[in-house]
């Protein structure tokens, strides 16, 4: 397989994950603009307002839900399901990061 098509299928990978369009690898991106695969470890994740407990909490997601979080943190928390989660719950996942 040449390179050019390596590339475009994983890509089409990250794509396939993420059911995000436009979705680009993220070998060279900042954190900030960096998602990758994650999966909640705790039974009940609440998803805050914001990255801290003093957040309301808008709803939550239970274990083994995966998706995309942001790399980046803050206050030991990262961007989850639409909202702020506490890292302490969030595992990494194999997969390739990408850049929305």
């Amino acid at each position: 397989m040449g390179k050019i098509q390596h590339v475009g299928a994983l890509a089409a990978a990250a794509v396939a994950f993420s059911g995000l369009g436009g979705v680009a690898l993220a070998d060279s991106a900042s954190a900030a603009d960096k998602w990758c695969p994650y999966k909640v470890t705790a039974s009940a994740l609440k998803i805050r307002t914001g990255p801290g407990t003093n957040y309301t909490a808008t709803h939550q997601v239970s274990k083994g839900k995966q998706g995309l979080g942001s790399e980046q943190t803050k206050n030991g928390f990262r961007q989850f399901d639409g909202g702020w989660a506490s890292t302490k719950y969030l595992q990494r996942t194999g997969g390739l990061c990408a850049t929305a």
